[in-house]
């Protein structure tokens, strides 16, 4: 043994050297780590510890990812076929000045699609549904020129109607009301609605073929290359103003008052419609009892 210690001592000597210099650092790094490292493996308990406790035995983590990715889905393609996506022409998008723009766009469809209108004569409420009180502010500048890209998707289809179904087979679209924003209260200034809904009344008078053109080509417009411009019609109230065998133009008696009836609407019916253009915001607020914000 002795032997072995005088013939390696120089290698010992080395080794004993290199494992006390090791030693010294490993102290020295824990010295200065120690209190890290414990705080890391605190922390890695309790959320394995809040993990045990948020998801109850029996639950395959890996499912419920799958349910959460199907739902992703779900969601892409409803809101595909209700939500509407805007032109930019009608947003503030890149405007300066919304009173500009908003001009702009209310000039573009009176110069260009009511004066088409006039030509197939089609009578269009010259307001468009614009508000008796001119917007102050972007927000409601930008609610009514959404309501202005209803308006005007609505008189391109009586266009169509006309050059490719029936001519003269809509006459008159009014009145025409564009419904005004909701007023703003409390939280709602600065939380995002999950649901907003932008509205039109609007009626359309004129031959059953064409009314139902353009009612046909407003869902028409939710699925395919038109995808994202559709509307949706949450009130259709459609009759008849033909007037009935036998009635004269003056009209029947209803109770204590007669109900005058014009005989150039015969073969035409009227339809009252509601329309509305959605926007969804899966990243909105949901009211406690259901009720969508």
């Amino acid at each position: 043994m002795g032997d072995f210690v005088q013939e390696n001592k120089r290698f010992l000597v080395i080794q004993f050297a290199g494992a006390m210099v090791f030693l010294i650092a490993w102290l020295i790094v824990g010295a200065l780590f120690n209190d890290d490292i414990a705080k890391n493996k605190r922390g890695t308990k309790s959320a394995r510890r809040k993990a045990s406790v948020a998801l109850p035995g029996g639950v395959d983590l890996n499912a419920v990812t799958r349910s959460m990715k199907d739902q992703d889905v779900s969601l892409g393609r409803l809101r595909g076929t209700v939500e509407r996506t805007p032109d930019v022409w009608f947003t503030l998008e890149g405007k300066s000045d919304p009173d500009i723009h908003y001009n702009a766009v209310s000039d573009r469809i009176d110069e260009e699609l009511v004066e088409q209108c006039a030509r197939r004569n089609i009578e269009v409420d010259g307001d468009l549904g614009r508000p008796g009180k001119y917007p102050s502010t972007p927000r409601v500048f930008g609610w009514y020129l959404r309501g202005l890209e209803m308006v005007d998707q609505v008189l391109r289809l009586a266009i169509r109607a006309h050059d490719e179904v029936l001519e003269e087979g809509i006459v008159r679209i009014e009145p025409i009301e564009i419904a005004a924003p909701a007023k703003l209260r409390g939280r709602s200034r600065q939380v995002n609605p999950y649901f907003v809904e932008h509205a039109v009344d609007l009626t359309i008078v004129g031959h059953p073929k064409a009314v139902a053109f353009i009612l046909e080509e407003i869902a028409r417009e939710k699925t395919g290359d038109d995808q994202g411009k559709g509307l949706v019609v949450k009130e259709a109230r459609i009759h008849s103003l033909d007037l009935p065998p036998g009635m004269q133009a003056r009209g029947a008696r209803r109770g204590p008052r007669r109900v005058a009836s014009d005989p150039r609407n015969r073969g035409r019916v009227e339809a009252r419609l509601r329309l509305a253009s959605v926007d969804v915001n899966p990243g909105g607020v949901i009211r406690p009892k259901g009720k969508i914000r």
